[in-house]
């Protein structure tokens, strides 16, 4: 293999990714410096941890599967993870807000239009209940 194929990690990296396939300069890259990736942005939770000892000001000591859920680095490597580490992280920023909203609004309930529904009212209920007068109010113009 040439010096190419080698990449090493680094807490405070000088590349990260663009695509499935590219690695693209975070900063400015000096000549004959190494090549440096975070592996958060490319190794998920099968992936076997290790010590760190990159030496970066910012080190964390230990790289792990799960560092990817770390909220400063998504905002850190956003737009520079591979793309199925990107959805994952979409995915639980949606989950996360749902649990919020869930836990702001307590026991009130949203109806489908945004509405607050009474006590004991679901939105399924209210749909069934607004479809049937549509059935009813059709029926009474046709007679």
């Amino acid at each position: 293999m040439s010096n190419g194929f080698y990449r090493n990690h680094s807490c405070n990296p000088n590349a990260g990714f663009r695509g499935a396939l590219h690695l693209v300069a975070l900063r400015a890259i000096a000549a004959g410096e190494q090549i440096t990736f975070d592996y958060a942005t490319c190794m998920t939770d099968n992936f076997g941890d290790m010590s760190c000892s990159c030496g970066s000001h910012n080190c964390r000591g230990y790289v792990s599967g799960d560092d990817w859920k770390i909220p400063e680095l998504q905002q850190r490597y956003a737009g520079h993870w591979q793309p199925y580490i990107e959805e994952k992280t979409l995915a639980r920023h949606s989950a996360r807000s749902a649990r919020a909203m869930e836990r702001r609004l307590g026991d009130r309930r949203i109806s489908p239009r945004g509405a607050a529904l009474p006590p004991g009212i679901t939105a399924d209920r209210r749909r069934r209940a607004v479809s049937g007068r549509r059935a009813e109010d059709r029926n009474a113009h046709a007679a």
